[in-house]
């Protein structure tokens, strides 16, 4: 393989070594030239704040991870281009000649399950390994878990507003990139999307997939009813009307005219609160009773809150730019830091910016109406079991990739069983996160003694 083979830019187990910041591997450099290679290194990721309208975060993107985890090597073209690097004039030959060439994650790793529900600085995941292994793979672990789990958050918020009614992924068209879409949706659904636009999605996970016409299928025709005739010999039980290409009374009277096949009317333009309303009544006057009205327009949370609020006559909903990109929040504060060292454990002290020390414990905690989680010190007995799972040791993963649909159903029943006002997508409210005795002693500990050698 050779650099012009990968100017596509696409991503594959061969290539995405190279996938992170350079300051990577500055380090990885500075650590291998002072003989500290094989000291071990601990790094916990989590989220530092709560985005603005945020109540809860869904983490997604494990499975990414481990298998990045599993499969991360540099190949011989990368390991050329670095060398030429200036600025490793006086890195120690050899983390080019052998290091480097022979690099494999070797460590262990402990995360909580992907579509669990979480809050700022409580541990995502954990990683264990020798320093330089555990360095190297900060930016591609950050990426995958932000990312996923800010749009499987998003769609969550959109997935319970509806209250039951299905909410379809339509996003892929609107995403930053096709391999960012097909992760988003896969994201989207964990959130508790019951279908996708996304094919690729759909084969790689078996996610249900869905999909209609789009108004030039209906331009292509000299009039509506020719288009949907052609449409109900091809597809007689799976027919979806497009109503609002040129008028949306006439083409719900039209559409209203194949009722044996027509499952359902989409409505992709106007108010869409007085069209559910007038398509439903000319629905039902023409006795098309159990034909169901699926509603797209730029829609999101806070669209369709006000269409159920007005009880409009909606079965479904399809949504995409809000959801697929999380518009309104497209990115989480999350940040990957040294905890331990050589089993030291180590604090940053950074004003506005304090990490907590140490390996930890992350525990949930229900006593009647109440509800709060409580991070500890790993090992620290808390008589609660610890979130935090370990599901990678000595470099090879511990479980199984997961079958989506499990997922996505752990997830839906952790964001129903979170207490009511953490639903509220008006209001932000702050879940109570606490920390242990072992804890704070160990960081009041370590606090002191770190501005006691300033």
């Amino acid at each position: 393989m050779n650099k012009s083979t990968m100017v596509s830019g696409f991503l594959n187990s061969n290539n995405m070594a190279l996938a992170l910041d350079h300051y990577q591997l500055t380090m990885a450099g500075a650590y291998f030239t002072q003989n500290l290679t094989d000291f071990e290194a601990t790094f916990d990721l989590f989220i530092r704040k709560m985005p603005l309208n945020r109540n809860y975060l869904i983490a997604a993107g494990l499975e990414q991870c481990l298998h990045y985890l599993e499969n991360i090597h540099f190949i011989e073209e990368h390991i050329e281009w670095l060398r030429k690097k200036p600025e490793f004039e006086h890195v120690n030959p050899l983390f080019f000649n052998e290091y480097l060439p022979n690099f494999r994650f070797t460590g262990s790793v402990r995360a909580i399950p992907e579509g669990t529900v979480f809050f700022p600085n409580e541990p995502i995941l954990e990683v264990t390994a020798p320093i330089i292994e555990a360095q190297i793979v900060e930016t591609f672990l950050l990426s995958k878990i932000v990312g996923q789990t800010t749009i499987a958050s998003k769609a969550s918020r959109v997935v319970h507003t509806a209250e039951g009614r299905p909410v379809i992924d339509f996003g892929m068209r609107r995403s930053h990139d096709p391999q960012a879409a097909i992760f988003a949706s896969r994201a989207c659904y964990i959130g508790g999307c019951a279908k996708t636009s996304n094919d690729f999605a759909g084969f790689l996970w078996d996610i249900p997939v869905s999909g209609t016409m789009a108004h030039s299928f209906i331009q292509v025709y000299d009039n509506e009813f020719s288009a949907f005739q052609d449409y109900v010999n091809v597809y007689p039980s799976t027919f979806t009307a497009l109503i609002d290409t040129y008028d949306i009374i006439i083409g719900t009277q039209i559409a209203s005219k194949f009722k044996e096949n027509l499952g359902a009317v989409r409505i992709d333009s106007g108010d869409l609160l007085e069209n559910s309303f007038a398509v439903r009544s000319i629905l039902d006057k023409e006795g098309c009773f159990a034909t169901k009205i699926f509603v797209t327009s730029d829609l999101n949370e806070y669209k369709i809150k006000d269409l159920m609020v007005k009880n409009a006559p909606i079965d479904a909903f399809g949504v995409g730019t809000e959801m697929i990109v999380s518009r309104d929040e497209p990115t989480l504060s999350a940040v990957y830091k040294l905890v331990d060292f050589n089993n030291s454990p180590k604090i940053k002290l950074s004003q506005g910016k304090i990490t907590y020390p140490g390996k930890k414990s992350l525990h949930r905690i229900k006593q009647g109406t109440e509800q709060y989680d409580i991070i500890g010190l790993k090992g620290e007995e808390l008589n609660n079991e610890d979130l935090l799972q370990k599901v990678m040791v000595n470099g090879k993963s511990l479980i199984p990739p997961p079958i989506l649909k499990d997922v996505r159903n752990y997830s839906m029943k952790q964001v129903s069983q979170l207490p009511s006002l953490y639903h509220n997508i008006s209001k932000s409210v702050t879940y109570q996160v606490k920390t242990s005795r072992g804890l704070d002693n160990l960081t009041a500990k370590l606090t002191k003694e770190r501005r006691t050698d300033i």
